[in-house]
């Protein structure tokens, strides 16, 4: 049985009515929507494959979000391994423990993604998970806050090592 990367996604689309009169605005989910959308995300490692996990990766400014090691072995992750598979949670906390609400900016083309109209972000106490398509390498995907200060962060992948 091969290693599997298994992600749960899930979107509820709510829309708040306005309330008249003294009645209180009221949430309820989107009519044409109806309901919850979402699925699964998965992805089956193949030869090659090794899993790679940071409970503590320190976001700041711009640069590589994966370095390090791989976590089955004291292996270095290289730039030119290929992420397969992403999964990561701005913990809402800086270095030194303290709350803080900066954004974790992403983008996948090795730029600085704090400024860009085509990056991911991910605010406190939230999750982003992905797999990306073709060969997508470690020194593409790069992280920045959006203040340029500390958010830890949990990042747990899967990469080809190459």
């Amino acid at each position: 049985m091969a290693d599997t990367a298994r992600g749960q996604v899930s979107m509820t689309p709510i829309v708040t009515n306005a309330g008249t009169g003294d009645s209180d605005d009221v949430d309820v989910i989107h009519n044409e929507v109806g309901g919850s959308v979402g699925g699964k995300l998965e992805y089956v490692a193949v030869a090659g494959d090794r899993w790679y996990y940071d409970a503590e990766t320190d976001v700041t400014t711009n640069d590589d979000l994966i370095a390090g090691n791989f976590s089955d072995a004291a292996v270095a992750v290289a730039s030119g391994d290929k992420v397969r598979y992403l999964s990561i949670t701005n913990t809402g906390k800086d270095n030194a423990g303290e709350a803080t609400l900066a954004e974790v900016h992403m983008c996948f083309d090795g730029t600085d993604p704090k400024d860009q109209t085509n990056s991911i972000m991910v605010g406190p106490n939230e999750s982003c998970v992905f797999k990306p398509a073709g060969d997508m390498t470690v020194t593409l995907l790069h992280a920045a806050t959006s203040t340029d200060a500390s958010v830890v962060c949990k990042v747990v992948a899967m990469l080809e090592d190459v």
